[in-house]
């Protein structure tokens, strides 16, 4: 059990912790609680041309990034994968049957 409390108090401090902090911080906005969310789903944010704009961009760039990892991560899954069997040498140098 003691053996867990160092990987834990890691995960907290370097993950747990940011994560909170960056949510909370992006409640906070200059008109009071959740305002910046406000400003930015509101009509007069949304329908501007910058914001519009910025929200294509990083629908494009995920979509461009999904694809290329797909494109490379499926033949290479499937190059690890072919080499399974009962009778062949696997191609994994982690996987020892």
């Amino acid at each position: 059990m003691w053996l867990v409390v160092p990987g834990v108090l890691f995960m907290v401090v370097f993950f747990v912790y940011p994560v909170c902090y960056g949510i909370g911080l992006s409640f906070q906005g200059a008109q009071g609680w959740s305002s910046a969310y406000r400003d930015f789903f509101a009509d007069r944010l949304v329908n501007n041309h910058g914001s519009r704009r910025s929200i294509l961009i990083t629908l494009a760039l995920a979509l461009t990034a999904s694809v290329i990892n797909v494109v490379l991560a499926v033949p290479i899954a499937y190059g690890c994968g072919a080499g399974f069997g009962p009778n062949a040498p696997s191609s994994l140098s982690f996987w020892s049957p």
